[in-house]
């Protein structure tokens, strides 16, 4: 229960973080923890290639993160 807690956390903080910067926001974008500090980001994000990267460096940047799955379809 505790496990499913933090994970759940990690998914809050990675998808505030997300949202903190206008060039990715988390419209269009899912964040899922995979255990052990891994999380996935899936969807479009906003600006393309540019938004992706972004969104990439910024989940890799939260506290707690280990390595950021990216599963993100850029149009």
């Amino acid at each position: 229960m505790a496990r499913q807690a933090y994970e759940r956390d990690l998914e809050r903080r990675v998808a505030a973080a997300l949202d903190a910067d206008p060039r990715t926001k988390i419209h269009g974008l899912q964040v899922t923890a995979q255990g052990d500090g891994v999380v996935q980001i899936s969807g479009s994000p906003a600006n393309g290639v540019l938004g992706r990267d972004l969104a990439l460096r910024a989940a890799s940047r939260v506290p707690g993160v280990r390595s950021v799955a990216n599963n993100m379809t850029v149009n």
